[in-house]
């Protein structure tokens, strides 16, 4: 069989995400491959949930009293679904979020940056969603260096593991490995090329 980290590297060189980035940019969006960088943001993918977001953005103005309440908890749900709806994509589904994690977010005043309250008072909260762009999510990598690993373990992800162990991605090649099939040692490249698809499927339902 082939080394599995060539083999998952052939088969996003024909095909990963009908967005054309290939998995390695993926994973470098999640965890901050740059160490240059003192703040990564990954995008979000989904077409869909970014333009439902936009649509709770822009209409949220028009609402008051409990109904602005009921909408601002909406928005900030959906934005905390979208995030870990495109976590759990790039991962292979490997993170599991904590029982209570959409109770550690708020929406902040401007109705479109979602925050992370970390401490009891208002002081503490990061900003998850960059201010110019909603689009975009903080990497985990970036999140870990504000509030640690074991903040992001106890309150968000209990089996996340240091981005700069390279824990995501072997996690994600392990998650991979139980579910691809065995590679011939001759393989030509058009049999590798439908073993490539193959994986890309196993890849992005996890």
């Amino acid at each position: 069989m082939l080394n599995l980290e060539l083999y998952v590297t052939v088969k996003l060189r024909f095909n990963m995400a009908e967005g054309g980035m290939e998995m390695d940019e993926y994973l470098d969006e999640l965890t901050g491959k740059d160490d240059d960088e003192e703040t990564s943001f990954m995008n979000i993918s989904n077409a869909d949930s970014v333009s439902s977001i936009c649509h709770l953005e822009e209409t949220l103005p028009q609402y008051t009293g409990n109904d602005l309440v009921c909408q601002r908890e909406l928005l900030n749900r959906s934005k905390v679904d979208t995030w870990l709806k495109e976590i759990d994509f790039i991962t292979a589904g490997v993170l599991t979020p904590a029982p209570a994690i959409y109770t550690e977010f708020e929406l902040d005043k401007d109705g479109r940056t979602l925050l992370l309250k970390v401490g009891f008072d208002k002081k503490g909260r990061i900003k998850v969603t960059n201010v110019r762009d909603p689009s975009q999510y903080l990497a985990l990598s970036t999140l870990e260096k504000n509030v640690g690993v074991d903040f992001i373990r106890t309150y968000l992800f209990p089996d996340y593991r240091p981005a700069r162990s390279g824990g995501v991605r072997r996690a994600v090649l392990a998650s991979a490995r139980e579910q691809v099939p065995a590679v011939p040692k001759n393989i030509g490249l058009n049999d590798l090329a439908q073993q490539a698809t193959e994986v890309a499927t196993v890849v992005k339902k996890r």
